[in-house]
């Protein structure tokens, strides 16, 4: 099984290439199916040439349909899993040392409205900004970036659940969640 080029209506162009490039599957397997896992192993060169070129990759039209099928869909790319334990003291020492170098998304029921996840090629990000504040960037690059994270004081069971500070840094201790 392999791919077809799809279009959607978010489709942005960086320098001629497309993204995200939206591949849809190129024909059913015998059962009806389009198995989006199969079609990964199958293809997993291609896809990762597309996905350097492309910098993201929107499947659709595939059966996926449980959390089962998407965990066959990353265990087909063959990818080293990066852990995404939460360590309080790595996290905010460290300050994003290590990044993971592909993310992936899955939506099991659409909302009715919104929803969308924003993604941007950080390096056409990264140029734009070079272009239009130079002194900016490299100021940036010299002293880092601070990130404040503002808290809720309780736990929000809401669509987008917050954590309180306390489950954030995994201490009730204030003197020791200001240490960090």
């Amino acid at each position: 099984m392999g791919f077809e080029e799809g279009r959607i209506k978010g489709d942005r162009y960086f320098e001629e290439i497309v993204f995200p490039k939206t591949l849809l599957p190129s024909h059913m397997s015998e059962r009806g199916n389009t198995h989006l896992a199969d079609a990964v192993k199958e293809n997993r060169e291609w896809l990762d040439e597309q996905l350097s070129r492309h910098g993201a990759i929107l499947f659709q039209g595939f059966d996926v349909c449980s959390a089962e099928d998407f965990s066959s869909v990353v265990e087909a790319f063959g990818w080293e899993e990066m852990s995404y334990e939460f360590r309080r003291r790595r996290a905010f020492e460290d300050c994003r040392k290590e990044f993971a170098s592909k993310v992936l998304f899955f939506c099991l029921e659409p909302p009715p409205e919104g929803g969308e996840t924003s993604i941007v090629l950080s390096h056409v990000i990264v140029k734009k900004m070079e272009e239009a504040m130079p002194e900016f960037v490299a100021k940036l690059m010299k002293f880092g970036v601070v990130i404040q994270q503002i808290t809720p004081k309780e736990s929000t069971s809401e669509k987008a659940p917050r954590k309180t500070w306390q489950q954030l840094l995994q201490t009730k201790d204030k003197a020791e969640a200001i240490k960090l």
